[in-house]
């Protein structure tokens, strides 16, 4: 995995950790939460690929 990718996977679980409120021991789904919304923003349109969740509708997950 390119180094550019690790580190937006790692801001973005950071983004979802920070969300849900700072749980403990939920690092791994933090991070593979992280992949499928950065996997799921690539294959989208240019114009959806550059716009947030919030923006598309999509709430974060509880």
């Amino acid at each position: 995995m390119p180094k550019d990718s690790e580190e937006e996977i790692r801001l973005r679980a950071y983004d979802i950790w920070i969300r849900e409120g700072s749980p403990a021991g939920r690092d791994r789904e933090h991070w593979e939460r992280a992949s499928e919304e950065l996997r799921a923003v690539a294959c989208q349109p240019p114009a959806l690929a550059e716009m947030s969740m919030e923006e598309l509708g999509q709430q974060p997950d509880a």
